[in-house]
């Protein structure tokens, strides 16, 4: 994976994937209905970050 900083601050990321994986990514793309591919990355990675969380706070602290 390697990652770009443009001018306006944004983040340009790019990693390597097998045409099978492009697949399946845009599989889920239209599936779950996200307009491009920085949403779905977006929506993917915080039910990711959402999920690990929950597993991982302890239960006293909520």
């Amino acid at each position: 994976m390697s990652l770009k900083i443009q001018k306006d601050g944004k983040v340009v990321i790019a990693y390597r994937a097998t045409l099978e994986e492009v697949k399946v990514f845009e599989e889920v793309r239209q599936a779950l209905k996200r307009s491009n591919k920085s949403d779905l990355i977006r929506f993917l990675v915080s039910e990711a970050h959402e999920k690990i969380l929950s597993q991982n706070i302890p239960a006293g602290t909520n």
